[in-house]
């Protein structure tokens, strides 16, 4: 399981896709997409508005100041393709419990490199997870060589 977030304030990060995969379809991962999610420090979670829209893309710009466009533009891109998103959304709480829970089982969610990714989830509060797993690795000679 992997997100993509961003966080707004000290208050508020907000989720914006993500993708996931399970044992029965191994080489299908599933993106997650839909209105983006909000979630707040005192676990709240809200729909993205789109009044919200100015203060987050404006956050986006002041964090990323002076950084070249091919940085910021892929997150920005993500960010209206889900705002206009049309269809079913399985960037979703409900769409994670069922896929989570397909045939019965408790779910091992594991994470690589994932600590956000972690607090993201148990933020999301779903229910019946049997654990969760962080995978981490670190290129010592910065040279993609990961041990």
């Amino acid at each position: 399981m992997d997100f993509e977030f961003f966080t707004v304030s000290k208050n508020e990060t907000i989720l914006v896709s993500g993708a996931i995969s399970n044992s029965l379809e191994k080489y299908q991962p599933k993106k997650l997409e839909g209105s983006p999610l909000i979630l707040t420090k005192d676990d709240k979670l809200r729909r993205f508005r789109r009044c919200d829209l100015k203060k987050i893309v404006q956050n986006i710009k002041r964090v990323f100041r002076g950084k070249k466009a091919r940085v910021i533009k892929p997150l920005l891109e993500q960010l209206y393709k889900n705002i206009s998103h049309q269809g079913g959304s399985t960037l979703s709480t409900v769409y994670l419990q069922r896929y989570l829970h397909i045939n019965d089982r408790e779910p091992l969610i594991v994470f690589w490199n994932g600590s956000s990714d972690i607090t993201i989830i148990k933020r999301l509060r779903l229910t019946g997870i049997l654990a969760y797993l962080n995978i981490s690795a670190i290129s010592v000679r910065n040279n993609d060589d990961y041990i």
